[in-house]
């Protein structure tokens, strides 16, 4: 019954079973892959192997105001909060219900919580942030709506480069049926939203356009890195609201050549190691048909051979980093070049300004 019940409410999902990690609760439900405001959400079955059925609203997938050959199309809107787009690990703050209890745990996309993985701690750096912002708790307001934080800085890297080693900023509320809240219609209880750029009630179209190019001139390259913001939200107000994303052409530019990029595959396969220990074809395949079609992505076949290829060798290169510097002992901010010469036995002299970096961004 609970499988044909989740088929009622998702084209696609996925079982789980598993122990959050907030509450000590075993959790067992189903979780939807399906690209529409249900992404990522949660039809919850059993509680400690009690029947306990609730459906629990996901971050949603934000679409562009375009189609694939650049024809915009905005929907109707009295006005439109510009805020910027942060680049890293999306967190969802939700409450379910047991025994008349109730328990607020924390999710990320394609997981009903966050985790470890062997490629990133971010459930201990999640933790640390919950230590830091005490008050996050206090958002949430007993199943009026779900809350959305970015996991960012330079020790959760994605694409953008950030000073702070680790923070996080409120993006918006759902509600358990699908309505959208910007953070200027949440109770911050004083916690940081992302940034609000301005708002318009005109020439939306003229005016994303104009975004796009100031966008594109302020990302900076710095070796490998990009320095500035990877985009914008659009929160469209009208009887409900409706978000949408803009991105510099730098970053986004598939949507105007055509064809995946190399960047965009990379990031991807980032993305899996926040639900997946092992980025294989098969684990990067499904996140990336959520935005291409088949076609797209048999097309380009090889290009994301090499890309699983480069981004394994990567965070493998990183574990062994951060393994052989824990097993050292030493504090690096402390004992930088005694750790830095223990380090240079192991790692070519030409790696040890990325080994350097790659600890102290840890």
């Amino acid at each position: 019954m609970s499988e044909l019940k989740a088929q009622e409410l998702f084209k696609s999902y996925t079982p789980f079973k598993e122990k959050d990690p907030f509450n000590d609760n075993i959790v067992e439900g189903f979780l939807s892959n399906e690209p529409t405001w249900k992404y990522g959400a949660l039809y919850i079955t059993h509680v400690n192997g009690e029947l306990n059925e609730q459906f629990i609203a996901g971050v949603p997938k934000i679409n562009y105001p375009f189609d694939r050959n650049g024809v915009f199309k905005f929907s109707p809107a009295n006005y439109i909060e510009m805020f910027t787009k942060l680049d890293g690990t999306s967190v969802l703050m939700y409450e379910y219900k047991f025994n008349d209890k109730k328990f607020i745990s924390y999710k990320v996309r394609q997981r009903p919580f966050i985790q470890n993985s062997k490629f990133g701690d971010f459930l201990d750096m999640w933790f640390e942030i919950l230590d830091r912002y005490k008050q996050i708790p206090s958002l949430i307001k007993g199943y009026e709506y779900n809350v959305a934080f970015e996991l960012y800085g330079s020790r959760n890297k994605h694409t953008i480069l950030y000073e702070a080693p680790l923070d996080t900023a409120v993006l918006f509320g759902v509600t358990n049926n699908g309505k959208i809240l910007s953070p200027t219609k949440l109770d911050l209880h004083g916690l940081k939203p992302a940034f609000l750029v301005k708002t318009i009630s005109s020439n939306f179209v003229e005016t994303y356009k104009n975004q796009q190019e100031t966008l594109d001139k302020k990302l900076k390259k710095v070796e490998e890195d990009l320095i500035g913001d990877e985009g914008q939200v659009w929160y469209l107000h009208s009887e409900s609201t409706l978000m949408i994303k803009l991105k510099p052409h730098q970053i986004e530019d598939i949507h105007w050549k055509g064809g995946l990029s190399k960047l965009t595959i990379k990031n991807t396969c980032q993305n899996v190691f926040e639900s997946n220990d092992e980025l294989n074809w098969v684990t990067l395949y499904p996140l990336l048909r959520e935005e291409w079609s088949e076609i797209d992505i048999l097309v380009n076949e090889k290009l994301i051979i090499k890309c699983i290829d480069e981004v394994n060798i990567e965070v493998t290169f990183k574990q062994e980093v951060i393994d052989k510097y824990k097993k050292f002992g030493k504090d690096i901010n402390i004992y930088k070049n005694e750790v830095m010469k223990h380090l240079s036995q192991y790692f070519d002299k030409k790696l040890m300004k990325k080994v350097y970096n790659l600890i102290v961004n840890e």
